[in-house]
Formats: structure tokens, C-alpha cells, sequence
């Protein structure tokens, strides 16, 4: 899989921007589905409006699909995303921080954990220097670089790097992945 993001960015002679935006974009790209584990069953979850999720996992559009018991954590590993097509916020982040980390191009990639007007969230953490919206990041205070936020769980250019797509952002932290 990550051959085939270099063989993307080879032919397409893609800058680091542009290849960090093709990786971010595949991962933005299936439709969002609830991903849970026993302690928060899909028959628990609604969303901001009250919709509940359909509970056969797989990928729709809203008000989403979700899929129960997945262990540990409520989190698809990378290929499983991939061959699933179906991911919420902390998988999307997950798949495409590992994607960008595996690519050795330099791409400084974490996971950012916080609070928005949803409640809990997940969110890819780049640092890069002058990024385009500089108002939503979270400090490592291990290493006091800034990881400017990518919300992963949006299509299109209306979520770019650090782009505000929530109102409320509050405790962020980076969570490092290794």
C-alpha cells in the first residue's frame, strides 16, 4: 500500500505539501462509520443531532454506519481501514499518519486527542512550518513542537491543514504512535 502512495508521488512529481494532501485526502475519503467496542455499543451512539448510526457496519452516508466489538481500543488498524473502507475519526488519523509516516519522506505526523462540540475527537497532528491556518494545534511538551491539526473525517479542500472546522477545539494533547 505505501508503495503505491510513492509510485503516486513519483509519477505525479508531487511536492511534500502535495503529497501530504494526497495522503490526507485518501484517508478523508470513505464515508464515515462509527467504530466502537463493548463499553460504547453502536446502539448507545448518537450523533450531535440525536440520529442514531445503522448498526451493520458498513460504510454510509449519514448518519453513517457503525461497527461494535472491535478490540482493543475501537480502532481499525491501518490495512483494515483500507480493506474495510470504513473508519471514524481516530481510525481515518491512525491510517493516515502511519501511511505518512511509513513513506520516509520527513512527514513529522502524530495523533491529536481532544474535545469538540461533539464530544470526544481524533484528529492528525502535522508540524510544518507556515501551514495555512495556524489556530488549531496542540504542543508535544515532550519535544515543544506544534502540531497544527487535520481533521481526517471531512472530504475536500473544507478541511485543510489546520482548516477550523469546529467551533469549540479545547485539551488537546498529542498522543505519539510508534
Amino acid at each position: 500500500m505505501v508503495e503505491g502512495y510513492r509510485n503516486i508521488i513519483k509519477e505525479q512529481q508531487l511536492d511534500y505539501m502535495q503529497a501530504l494532501q494526497m495522503v490526507v485526502s485518501s484517508a478523508q475519503n470513505f464515508e464515515y462509520t462509527y467504530v466502537t467496542n463493548n463499553t460504547q455499543p453502536c446502539r448507545k451512539i448518537k450523533d450531535i443531532l440525536g440520529n442514531k448510526p445503522s448498526t451493520n457496519c458498513k460504510p454510509e452516508p449519514y448518519p453513517h454506519g457503525c461497527c461494535d466489538n472491535v478490540e482493543p481500543f475501537a480502532v481499525y488498524s491501518p490495512i483494515e481501514y483500507a480493506v474495510n473502507g470504513a473508519g471514524d475519526c481516530d481510525t481515518k488519523s491512525l491510517f493516515a499518519m502511519a501511511i505518512l509516516k511509513c513513506l520516509n519522506m520527513g512527514f513529522d505526523a502524530e495523533m491529536l486527542f481532544g474535545e469538540v462540540e461533539a464530544g470526544h475527537h481524533a484528529m492528525l497532528g502535522v508540524c510544518v512550518p507556515n501551514p495555512p491556518h495556524r489556530n488549531l494545534y496542540a504542543n508535544d511538551f515532550r519535544t515543544g513542537k506544534r502540531y497544527y491539526a487535520w481533521e481526517c473525517t471531512q472530504r475536500n479542500d473544507n478541511a485543510d491543514l489546520g482548516a477550523p472546522v469546529w467551533r469549540m477545539f479545547k485539551n488537546w494533547r498529542v498522543h505519539p504512535i510508534r
